[in-house]
């Protein structure tokens, strides 16, 4: 079923400005991946359907792929989470194994894989040693990243993202990758809540940032040249320039393997004065033009009230009413709660939301 058939026609309308930004970016169609070997891996189709949202992967934690959630058979994937210093504990030294139980655990189950790897301050000790850095306050926390124009950053960053795309972009059961960079305020959400003033004093401005987003968003488009890549969305600063720029030059740069992600994702956020409403028109036009990824902005099970506008509905209500509109606007790839995969009550709903994504 097509993207845009349940989409109302002001979705059009509202993208046509966006439309016209990326228009001149749109390449021929591309052709697959070539790695190496006599190997050939085709362009991924986006992924679709409904997909656990796990919390992150760790050393010694249980896989992810392992839980009760991963394993419904409601959901087609699992997001597998896990931050940059898991994955590389010295220059030009990486460990993948954490990755490689949640793939081969994955494939035994015949699920798919959304994968990101958390930046910013989830960065390694060893790294931000030796780059330029800049502190902020995370939920009353201390947290620092390496600056995201920083030499040495990029430099490491590439590296990472090099040799995740030899070991994983071939596999069939990746079928997405979040961009991640140093400026995001949890490590893969657009968001960047730091003082202004500060950060400019650091070397920041709009106009950097933007280059330097582009910058690294090409690392990843280098790296994974088969998988869909996806950008979430925020407002910046209080504007929708970054994400505004970001995604032309996403889609400009990787085609309709260019996806968004608004992991804010409930029907409030949408209209002003609330949450998003400026970065809304991107996430519409690419439910239009190539995927939208709806991560919801809060869970339905225990917490309604952060759909319902003070409405009182049930949590069956919450999905229900959350799913109705942004299934019409075009969100294909859902990635849901934990709690919420496993709601019995939820069951029934959930199932008939898979056969419609997924038949």
């Amino acid at each position: 079923m097509p993207l845009n058939t349940f989409a109302p026609p002001s979705i059009r309308q509202r993208s046509q400005s966006l439309l016209m930004l990326v228009a001149m970016f749109c390449a021929a169609p591309l052709a697959a991946a070539d790695f190496g070997d006599g190997f050939e891996s085709p362009l991924k189709s986006p992924p679709r359907g409904l997909y656990h949202s796990a919390g992150p992967t760790r050393t010694g934690a249980p896989a992810a792929m392992d839980s009760t959630a991963s394993g419904s058979s409601r959901v087609r994937g699992t997001l597998i989470r896990v931050a940059w210093a898991e994955l590389h504990p010295g220059p030009g030294q990486f460990d993948f194994d954490l990755l490689d139980r949640e793939f081969e655990r994955a494939a035994a189950l015949d699920k798919r894989i959304s994968l990101g790897v958390l930046d910013s301050w989830n960065q390694p000790a060893w790294l931000l040693a030796r780059c330029a850095t800049f502190q902020f306050t995370f939920r009353g926390t201390t947290k620092v990243a390496c600056l995201p124009w920083d030499t040495a950053y990029l430099e490491h960053k590439a590296a990472l993202l090099q040799a995740l795309g030899e070991r994983f972009d071939a596999n069939p059961q990746l079928v997405q990758v979040y961009f991640t960079y140093a400026a995001m305020t949890n490590g893969i959400e657009m968001h960047w809540r730091v003082d202004e003033a500060a950060f400019a004093a650091a070397g920041y401005t709009p106009t950097r940032l933007a280059d330097t987003y582009a910058q690294v968003f090409d690392l990843h488009a280098n790296a994974f040249p088969s998988t869909p890549i996806s950008i979430e969305v925020h407002e910046v600063f209080g504007s929708a320039a970054l994400a505004t720029s970001a995604y032309a030059h996403c889609r400009g740069r990787i085609g309709h393997r260019c996806g968004v992600a608004i992991w804010w994702c409930a029907r409030r956020m949408t209209v002003a004065p609330n949450g998003e409403s400026d970065v809304w028109p991107i996430a519409q036009d690419a439910a239009l033009n190539s995927f939208l990824t709806c991560q919801t902005i809060d869970n339905f099970t225990q917490h309604p009230e952060s759909f319902d506008e003070g409405a009182g509905w049930t949590p069956l209500h919450a999905l229900q009413n959350e799913w109705a509109f942004m299934y019409a606007q075009g969100a294909n790839h859902w990635e849901l709660w934990s709690v919420d995969v496993t709601n019995a009550e939820f069951q029934s709903a959930l199932q008939d939301y898979a056969d419609l994504l997924d038949p």
